[in-house]
C-alpha cells in the first residue's frame, strides 16, 4: 500500500512519530487508492487528488465521491458515483470531558438526550451523536468546531437517527443518514445527498 502512494503522503506518513499511527495512516491512505482505482478502472498509484475550498479532498481528473475514516485498526472508505458523501468511525470507548463537549457542541435536544442516557450508555450515546455530526460535516466539506452546533440529529430509541437540522435550517431534501456498528467496539455513521 505505500507504494502507492504520492511523495506529499509519504511526506505526511513519514510526520507521523509512532510507528503504529504512521502504519495505520499509510494503510488508510493506500486502502483508499486501491478502493477508488478498482472504481476507475484505474492504477492506484496513478490518482491524484485536490482539496476543495472548505479542505475535502476530491480526485483531480474524476467525477467520483468519497470519503474516509479510520479509528484504531478500522477503516471505512464510502464511494459514491455522485452526490455529497461523508463517513465517521469511532472506537467505543470513556470519553474524557464528554459533558462539557456535548453542552458545547450539541443542541439542546441533542444534549438532553445525551444527559438522559443510563451512565454506562453515555458514552456510546456521545459518540453515537458526535459520529453522525461528523459524518454530516464531512458530506458537506465544513470541518468541525462551530459548524457541529448547525448540525441537529435525532436519535430514536431503536437505535436509527434522523438528520433534522443542517446549516442551522431544516434538512434539504435528499439528505441520508445512516448508522451502524461496522465491528464490535465501534460506531460509524453515513451521511450523504
Amino acid at each position: 500500500l505505500a507504494a502507492t502512494l504520492c511523495p506529499e503522503e509519504r511526506s505526511r506518513a513519514e510526520a507521523l512519530r509512532l510507528p503504529l499511527a504512521r502504519a495505520r495512516w499509510i494503510a488508510a491512505r493506500g486502502l483508499l487508492r486501491q478502493v477508488l482505482g478498482e472504481h476507475l478502472g484505474r492504477d492506484p498509484a496513478g490518482l491524484r487528488f485536490t482539496v476543495a475550498a472548505r479542505g475535502k479532498p476530491a480526485l483531480a481528473d474524476a467525477e467520483l465521491s468519497f470519503n474516509l475514516s479510520h479509528s484504531g485498526a478500522l477503516v471505512l472508505i464510502a464511494v459514491a458515483a455522485r452526490g455529497a458523501l461523508g463517513v465517521d468511525v469511532e472506537g467505543l470507548r470513556p470519553v474524557h470531558g464528554a459533558a462539557r463537549l456535548a453542552h458545547r457542541y450539541f443542541t439542546p435536544a441533542e444534549y438532553a438526550a445525551y444527559a438522559q442516557a443510563p451512565g454506562p450508555e453515555q458514552d456510546a450515546t456521545f459518540l453515537r451523536l458526535w459520529t453522525c455530526k461528523e459524518a454530516v460535516l464531512k458530506a458537506t466539506g465544513e470541518g468541525l468546531g462551530a459548524a457541529l452546533g448547525g448540525v441537529e440529529v435525532r436519535l430514536d430509541p431503536g437505535g436509527s437517527v434522523m438528520l433534522l437540522r443542517l446549516g442551522g435550517r431544516r434538512t434539504p431534501p435528499g439528505w441520508f443518514l445512516r448508522v451502524w456498528t461496522p465491528r464490535p467496539g465501534y460506531l460509524a455513521a453515513l451521511a450523504g445527498s
